[in-house]
């Protein structure tokens, strides 16, 4: 196997780890109460978090992995936010 491609396979067993693990967090974080919209308030509306996110893809606007992990955040709180509009 190349080199390349294992770098390529590494880098998606990584990003899935940490999808599961961050959508474990977002149900566990809020007592698996997702109907009463626990994940949006307790995760996708602490302001501090969003700036250490943003602040973070501003100094590695290179770095595939903060580019990745940023976009997964974004995406699951839009997701989370259109499920109690």
């Amino acid at each position: 196997m190349s080199q390349q491609k294992r770098h390529y396979i590494d880098k998606t067993i990584w990003i899935i780890i940490v999808f599961v693990g961050l959508t474990l967090f977002l149900v566990s974080h809020g007592s698996g109460d997702v109907a009463a919209g626990s994940i949006n308030d307790s995760y996708c509306d602490d302001k501090e978090f969003w700036v250490e996110w943003e602040a973070l893809a501003a100094k590695y606007p290179d770095d595939e992995d903060v580019i990745i992990l940023h976009a997964l955040r974004i995406g699951l709180c839009e997701k989370a936010n259109s499920l109690y509009d």
